[in-house]
Formats: structure tokens, sequence, C-alpha cells
């Protein structure tokens, strides 16, 4: 009886979990089309630019790095 019981608890964890990744994955994946914007506005920029915003979003990794 106990066995069944936890048998089923774990059978719903496991629904739990695969779903909450489910939702988070989806919510945290960007929409194509913000990807092809990114890109198409990443084209019409010089290459300075591009460099500098790229040391600019690397520099918090830097900082948070051991």
């Amino acid at each position: 009886m106990i066995a069944t019981h936890l048998t089923r608890l774990r059978h719903l964890a496991r629904r739990f979990l695969a779903a909450a990744r489910s939702r988070v994955t989806r919510w945290t994946r960007p929409t194509p089309l913000a990807v092809a914007a990114g890109a198409a506005t990443d084209a019409t920029r010089s290459r300075s630019a591009l460099l500098l915003e790229n040391a600019l979003l690397r520099h918090p990794l830097v900082v948070l790095s051991p």
C-alpha cells in the first residue's frame, strides 16, 4: 500500500517537474521575430560599436567569476 502511494507520488512529481521545465523553457526562449530584428540591427551597426557592446556585456561576467 505504501509502495503504491510512493509510486503515485513519484509519478506526480515527475509530471510536475516536466511541466515546469517546459514552461520555463518556453518563457526564456526568444521569439523568432526578436532574433531576426536583432540580427538586422546588428548588420547595420559598425564593427567598433559591436565590439564596444560586446566588451560592456562581458564586463559583469568578469566581475561575477571567482
